[in-house]
């Protein structure tokens, strides 16, 4: 996603821009989820390789625990249980304190302190790594995004708006919903101020066919509701 524009949402480009756009579209979007990390001073998202079958060690592992005394089994699960309570009061502990430091970064914004507002977001962010809060993570990249966005930083919120469209696309965000639309459409309008006129093209028509198809569908549901009622009467 944080190369400059990846195929992840071409076809819906190519819908929008027609040949025209052939060029440009495959670039609008941000690459998979997953993918290399934008740069922005933070770690990559950690993403679960995808291999083959499991292989012998799963199964070596299977027989080892089959083959262990009932003992053994209860002291294992009691020690489970506690490792797995301690690191969920850690990561809800973590999350508060993310909370916390997104409302002080929201404050320094409405206080027009964008400097300490950026350096509070720097530390959420760093703690939404640290404890892999991927929900946490897409949030603070949103506001870092905007952040950029009012103050005219326009390449690094082109990277953030990226990031953050990327985590949502990976979490499984449909690319026609809202928030993608909201994104697409400040990345269009990046483009337009910065004179990059086709890839400008490509987003805002992007939006706009995705809209069109969404009322369409609307429509089309609220017209068979009202077949149904009728049918009902």
């Amino acid at each position: 996603m944080y190369r400059l524009l990846s195929p992840s949402l071409g076809r819906g480009l190519l819908r929008a821009a027609g040949r025209r756009c052939r060029a440009c579209s495959a670039r609008l979007l941000p690459g998979p989820a997953g993918g290399r990390a934008p740069e922005v001073g933070v770690p990559a998202s950690r993403v679960a390789p995808r291999g083959g079958g499991p292989g012998l060690l799963p199964l070596l592992a299977a027989l080892a625990w089959f083959s262990r005394p009932a003992a053994a089994e209860e002291q294992e699960e009691e020690r489970q249980g506690a490792g797995g309570a301690a690191a969920e009061g850690a990561a809800d502990e973590a999350e508060a304190e993310i909370i916390q430091l997104l409302k002080r970064a929201k404050l320094s914004i409405m206080k027009d302190e964008p400097e300490e507002a950026e350096l509070i977001l720097h530390d959420a962010l760093r703690l939404a790594y640290q404890s892999d809060n991927r929900k946490a993570i897409t949030y603070t990249y949103d506001l870092m995004a905007n952040l950029a966005f009012i103050r005219g930083q326009l390449e690094n919120a082109e990277k953030l708006f990226k990031a953050t469209m990327s985590y949502l696309l990976g979490g499984g965000m449909q690319q026609e919903d809202n928030a993608i639309i909201e994104i697409s459409l400040k990345l269009a309008s990046i483009y337009a101020a910065q004179n990059r006129q086709e890839f400008a093209l490509a987003g805002y028509e992007f939006c706009i066919s995705t809209l069109e198809e969404k009322i369409e569908r609307e429509k089309e549901l609220a017209e068979d509701i009202l077949s149904d009622h009728r049918a009902d009467e």
